[in-house]
């Protein structure tokens, strides 16, 4: 009984200190702060797998930045200009993908569709309608359930090499994924089964508290099993040819369906696909030839009709124009997880720009 009574006077005591803990975070006008961007920003959702926590603001620190992350009221990156703005004939451009899209590492205003509102100025609305970790089956969905309903001139995807593997992966029950059957494409796990969002790691994202004790055991963790640097791109690993022969007659089949709905709701929309080189692309660009996935993905763009824009070179040149770009360096990444920076995505509005003669007409 006494060990009972110490118990509950301790579990007392723990709880009025994280409280008064909270209390003094939110006083000092601290926000939540997270490391892993997927259960730290977003909420479950049946449809997509999950999607950013609504009017939700919180930063996002790693080795390479610590930016502010703030949604807005349908849980996609809260856009810098307000639609009062924006003149009633504004065309609209909508941008699809997952992290490279969504803004990783970077502030709202530095993400490369909002570098390019900048450059557009009131007469072309752009849409961020990026999410972190989506596949182009997840990026379909956003379309249907989002998109669409705006009537976009331009509908753009940013391509990145493990949207393949997404696309087929149902990450444990949590993302919807499809495939082909006879050369029918098959919707799976929509609804989506299994929650993203647990109840604990949505009470970290509300809490200040929580989220600052996670965030520091998270890398305590790091420190002491002394990690490698994260890499966007990741290890490269062999895989099987008829596998990827699967992966690639399925997003054939997904752009496929993303131009005949673009054409149904809109026949002035523009269906286009943007190859987003990652930094090894970019750094070996005159060692080597062309990716093949670069390539493979430009052929099914050319059968479908549908316009391609490889980044590669652009971001090649924006690199040699750099006051620092030593033969390890990369100024446009972030150095440790191989992610496009503010530079990056700045350098990334531009060839967009250019490249698709965009003005401010």
């Amino acid at each position: 009984m006494l060990l009972l009574r110490k118990m509950a006077s301790w579990l007392l005591v723990a709880v009025i200190s994280f409280a008064l803990l909270e209390v003094v975070l939110r006083l000092l006008d601290e926000i939540p702060i997270h490391k892993n961007p997927l259960t730290g920003f977003h909420k479950s959702d049946p449809v997509l797998g999950w999607i950013g926590r609504p009017n939700y603001r919180a930063r996002f620190r790693g080795r390479d930045y610590d930016v502010a992350v703030e949604y807005d009221a349908q849980g996609f990156r809260r856009a810098t200009m307000d639609a009062s703005e924006f003149r009633q004939d504004a065309k609209r451009i909508v941008f699809l993908g997952d992290s490279v899209t969504w803004g990783w590492g970077l502030e709202n205003d530095e993400t490369y569709p909002e570098q390019l509102q900048k450059m557009l100025g009131t007469g072309t609305i752009v849409n961020n309608f990026g999410v972190n970790a989506f596949g182009t089956v997840q990026e379909l969905l956003v379309y249907d359930n989002y998109v669409q309903q705006l009537n976009p001139d331009v509908v753009a995807i940013m391509f990145v090499g493990n949207d393949l593997e997404d696309n087929l992966d149902p990450k444990d029950g949590r993302r919807p994924w499809a495939e082909l059957v006879d050369g029918e494409l098959i919707p799976r796990n929509q609804p989506v089964a299994k929650s993203s969002v647990g109840a604990f790691k949505s009470l970290t994202q509300k809490s200040v508290a929580f989220s600052t004790l996670k965030y520091t055991f998270h890398i305590v963790a790091d420190s002491i099993e002394k990690k490698g640097p994260e890499s966007q791109e990741g290890i490269k690993k062999e895989v099987d040819p008829a596998i990827t022969q699967q992966r690639w007659q399925l997003f054939g089949a997904l752009l496929a369906e993303f131009h005949q709905r673009c054409g149904i709701q809109n026949k002035n929309c523009s269906l286009r696909v943007i190859y987003a080189a990652g930094m090894h692309d970019v750094r070996d660009y005159e060692s080597r030839g062309e990716s093949r996935m670069a390539t493979e993905l430009e052929r099914i763009c050319d059968l479908e009709g549908v316009a391609f824009l490889n980044l590669r070179s652009g971001l090649f040149d924006a690199w040699q124009k750099s006051p620092d770009k030593g033969p390890n360096v990369t100024p446009l990444f972030f150095e440790h997880d191989g992610h496009m920076d503010a530079a990056g995505n700045l350098a990334t509005a531009q060839i967009i720009f250019d490249s698709w003669g965009l003005m401010d007409d």
